[in-house]
Formats: C-alpha cells, structure tokens, sequence
C-alpha cells in the first residue's frame, strides 16, 4: 500500500516501511494467513462463477480496476454526482498495525468499480467521501471499512446505511451475513466466501475481480427491499439512529490498554506485575504503529508475561532477555531497561474489587428482567442482540438490587433502545427507584 495512504504520523508514512517491508520483525500468523490463501485460491479455481441477477438496480457492467489516480480522482468526483455509493474492501489487517487495504469496491445502480489499493494512489480524497454527510455510503457490518474515515483522515463517517443493521430492524435476524442475506431477500447468489484470498498479490484474477465486485452489486436492490420491510415494521426512524450511533469515532480508536493479553498459564495478574504490564503495552502499541507491524510482533504475549514477572532493568539484561525481537535487543535495550525501571518506582494500580455474587433478590430479579426482555423482542421481531446483551441488563439489575454504581453510560439509557426498553425493564432504568424486594445483607 502507498505510504500516502497511512497516517502521516507513522513510520510507513515517512518512507522507511512501505508495503510490509519490515526487516527483523515477526511476520505474526503468516503462515495461517498463507495456508487461507492457498485454501481460498483453490476453493476460486475450482468453483464456477455466479450467475449475474438480471435487475434494473443490479449494475451488469464487469468491473474495471481503477490503478492511477486521475482515474481515481474521476471516480470520486462521479460518486459525489450520484450522491451515494454502495462500498466494501478487501483488507489484510492481521499482518500490519494499519489494515492494508487491497482492494476497494464501489457501484452505483448503474455501475461496479474497483479500486487498487495496492496501486501508487492517494486514497485520502476516497476516504473524505465516508465523511460527507451528502454522499450516501451503503455498507454491509460496515465497521472495518468506515475505520479509514477516523483513522486515515481524522474524519466522523456520516450517512451510512448498513444492510446488516437495517436487516435487524427489518424482521430479519442479527447479524446476517451478506451472502445469506442476499439469498433471502433477493434470489441472488454471490458465490463462496474468500475473504482470505491473498488479495495484496498482483495480478489480481478475474475470479477474485468477479467475487469482490459482488460484494457491493446487490447492495442497492438489498436497500430497496429492506426499505420496503421497514415501512412493515415502523422501525426506519431507529434503524436510521442506529446507523447514526455506529459512526461515533470512538468506536475506531483502539485502547492498547484494552488488548487481551493471551498466553498458556496466565491465571490473574498481581498489581505488581500490572505496575509494569500496563506502560510495557503502550510503549509496544507505540513501537508497532511507528513500524506498522502488529503488536504481537514487536513482543509477543508470552514473552510480555515473562518481562513483567521478572523486569531486566539494565541493557545487558534486555539483550539476555528470551524471546525478544532482533530489533528491539539491538536498538531499544537501553530504553526498555528504563521503562522497567521506571515502572517498578511507580505506585501500585488501585486494587481491583471483584464483583459480588448477585444477591438472592438480584438473581430474581435478573432471571425476570432477561426473560421479559427476550419476550419482547420476540413480540416486536427485533433481535436481542441488537438491541443489548446480557451483561448490560446484569449491571442495571445490580444498581438497582444492590445499590452498586448505576451505569450511567449505558447505551441503553438513550435514544430507540430506551424508548423500546422503558415499558420492559421499568424501574431498571432509573437509578432513583427503590427495589420491590429488599436485597439481602
């Protein structure tokens, strides 16, 4: 991929690491990731294309590649005249810090394109158009592709139209995958699923062509027909809210405090090894974005594990330390030495309280809340999983039994999930209300 299509902050932007060249460091899972493309590529050879449905809003071009970028700034200016677009990619996200975006699909009723990410393009110019408010974007489980839009150009992605999203509002379960999706309501088939193809390799075939463009020919039929099966459900005012909440640029910046550590034997940290766990993983999140590599390539989890419960605070012991990278023992020894010994001078971590057992009447509680939840969406042919899980309504039936913190952060407090769940779960959502049973000592 360009360097002009990473931030500008990061090393790959800067020119000294462009599309995966990364001397020394790990190339974290890269032979699952090669056993999937052999897999995926068999599976392509052998299966034969999918019949194109003959549909007025079922664009019947074959698709062209779009490599230079006059074209590319062509394109854009003609999707911005349409007013929307239907849009999906092809990434590689386990093998850099940064997904690589390969390849990008777009169409409008009339008309399906591909984008080559791998191309010396500007894709800056593609990924504003996530954030203009005037361009509809049609997307299926759309997150991955709407992260470029926060991530790449610092921008809110405005006007999406989730088919998955807009499916649970419909009747429809969720989530749905596209292809079972498009089966259903349209008929249609989009083939096999071969997002493991090995789509950062040049030339692309003319199967992998076919296949990615189906990904975004159906998107427009599957609008028309959803849109049909919301005015049956009187849901569209929510599912347009919804759409507007998964756009929230918070939800594509990643917490490297949040990543799970995993590794064989782990059991639970003590604060102490937590002292130096927690600015052990910000400085490899650091390390890794400057590098565009993964994590878990610059120290891998077992290895984090094995640094914390027996810190090296000198060079010479970050050089002997087992399971470091090349690069880290040659050129980062006397930094890691320092970040070791600064962590070990620093406080403790507040103790973490455990949760208590749900108290009897808590337990009553919860078992009425959940089975009066599920009966609703039922009657009102919502998913429950698009509406909340478990462990959301669990915290609401804690500060109410057991005066525990109310969660007053909780999505479903808000907006179309509070107006379904104020006549479900009633006193559950006002953290005023005094519980009907008193909670046992």
């Amino acid at each position: 991929m360009s360097p002009r299509n990473r931030p500008a902050d990061t090393a790959a932007a800067k020119g000294r690491q462009h599309k995966g060249e990364r001397s020394g460091w790990p190339h974290y899972r890269s032979k699952h990731r090669a056993a999937s493309d052999r897999q995926a590529s068999k599976a392509m050879r052998d299966l034969p294309l999918p019949v194109m449905l003959d549909d007025p809003r079922v664009p019947q071009n074959s698709p062209e590649l779009v490599t230079d970028q006059s074209a590319l700034d062509a394109l854009v200016d003609a999707l911005r005249a349409a007013g929307g677009f239907a849009y999906d990619t092809e990434f590689i996200g386990e093998q850099y810090y940064y997904p690589q975006y390969c390849v990008i699909q777009v169409a409008t009723p009339e008309r399906v394109t591909l984008i080559d990410g791998m191309a010396d393009v500007d894709l800056g110019g593609f990924w504003s158009l996530l954030a203009e408010p005037e361009v509809l974007k049609l997307v299926h489980a759309g997150d991955q592709d709407l992260a470029p839009a926060v991530g790449l150009v610092g921008a809110r992605p405005a006007n999406i139209y989730d088919t998955q999203i807009v499916a649970g509002f419909a009747g429809l379960e969720y989530p749905l995958g596209l292809t079972r999706l498009t089966g259903e309501l349209c008929d249609a088939d989009l083939g096999g699923d071969f997002k493991f193809s090995a789509w950062d390799r040049r030339p692309l075939t003319e199967t992998q062509l076919v296949y990615a463009a189906n990904d975004v020919r159906y998107l427009w039929l599957l609008k028309d027909e959803l849109d049909r099966r919301l005015k049956q459900t009187g849901y569209a005012d929510w599912a347009h809210e919804e759409n507007r909440l998964r756009c929230d640029p918070d939800r594509f910046i990643s917490d490297p405090l949040g990543v799970r550590i995993k590794a064989k034997k782990q059991g639970s940290l003590k604060r102490r090894q937590l002292r130096v766990l927690h600015p052990l993983m910000l400085w490899r999140d650091g390390m890794a974005r400057d590098n565009d590599v993964p994590v878990r390539a610059i120290i891998d989890d077992a290895t984090m594990l094995l640094l914390i419960d027996d810190p090296p605070t000198t060079a010479e012991a970050v050089r002997r330390a087992k399971g470091l990278a090349r690069p880290l023992k040659e050129n980062h020894a006397d930094e890691l030495a320092a970040l070791f010994t600064d962590a070990l001078a620093g406080p403790l971590p507040p103790k973490r309280r455990p949760l208590k057992p749900l108290s009897g009447p808590a337990q009553s509680g919860l078992e009425s809340a959940w089975a009066g939840f599920l009966d609703a969406c039922e009657a009102a042919s919502l998913s429950p999983a698009l509406v909340a899980n478990k462990k959301e309504i669990t915290a609401l039936v804690r500060a109410h039994f057991m005066r525990e913190p109310f969660p007053d952060d909780s999505r479903l407090l808000h907006g179309w999930r509070r107006a379904f769940l104020d006549p479900v779960l009633g006193d559950l959502l006002n953290p005023d209300t005094e519980p009907t049973t008193a909670p046992r000592e």
